[in-house]
């Protein structure tokens, strides 16, 4: 009864803004922006989210959430929620905006996690990517929403050609590099993705590190199995190219330790 035309077919913001709770009533509660239905047992569901609020929090108790709650809320950027919302009606979370902050409590530890922060890169391809995260799966699933995020670094790119709007090599290969070091829920098709993008532009992301003076990716390479013996040497020519002694010179300074250089280099 209060889904609205616009937050039945999401191509708006709903125009259901607000709805006011009787003091007493056992059964409802307005709360952080939505509405309620609270349980005999202390759980609660989402009704509709009447609010348009930037920072959306749904309290712990809730366990449910109504078809179409959040269905075409376009102000959300930052999202706390929990995988205890075990049940999602139909496009109850479909959210149709981009989210810098999806922050899950999770109801058991994953691998040492009991909580998720995800952030996705800021492209209009993030957006459908957040959307189907939520929207497909019935329940809270951090499954779906690191396996889209996974799909939205790998490409890296806006859907539309004609468009720069896609992320740079450095902060890509930054954001697949902290997924590689805690693969948690990464499926083998996201990580055989990572790997080739990580090994097809190898050289590119070391210039890119050297470009912004940042050793720890040249580390990470190193750690991860990237940077070898076998490309150390093209890569120390090619960031030299950027003119940093500084790296150039940490750069052989790995070559020495790890791959056994004996030889005088001056490429400084």
């Amino acid at each position: 009864a209060l889904v609205t035309y616009n937050a039945h077919n999401g191509k708006r913001q709903p125009t259901l803004r607000e709805v006011t709770v009787a003091q007493g009533n056992a059964r409802y509660e307005e709360k952080n922006g939505m509405l309620l239905e609270k349980w005999s047992n202390g759980k609660a569901r989402v009704v509709v989210n009447t609010d348009s609020r930037e920072c959306v929090r749904i309290p712990e108790e809730v366990v449910a959430i109504a078809p179409y709650a959040f269905n075409g809320d376009r102000n959300i950027r930052e999202l706390y929620l929990s995988n205890r919302i075990k049940l999602v009606g139909m496009r109850g979370l479909a959210f149709q905006c981009f989210i810098e902050l999806i922050h899950i409590d999770l109801e058991e530890p994953i691998k040492g996690h009991t909580s998720f922060d995800v952030r996705f890169p800021e492209i209009d391809r993030s957006v459908k990517q957040i959307e189907l995260a939520f929207s497909v799966p019935d329940h809270v699933s951090v499954e779906a929403i690191l396996d889209h995020y996974d799909g939205s670094i790998v490409s890296g790119s806006s859907y539309d050609a004609m468009v720069d709007g896609g992320i740079g090599l450095y902060d890509q290969s930054k954001m697949i590099i902290a997924r590689l070091k805690d693969p948690v829920l990464m499926t083998p098709s996201n990580r055989s993705m990572c790997d080739r993008v990580m090994r097809s532009n190898l050289v590119d992301i070391i210039v890119q590190a050297a470009r912004h003076d940042d050793r720890q990716v040249v580390d990470d390479m190193l750690d991860l199995g990237y940077l070898t013996k076998d490309n150390i040497d093209i890569v120390v020519e090619r960031a030299s190219d950027v003119r940093d002694a500084a790296m150039t010179g940490y750069l052989l300074e790995v070559k020495r330790r790890f791959f056994g250089s004996q030889l005088m280099d001056f490429d400084l």
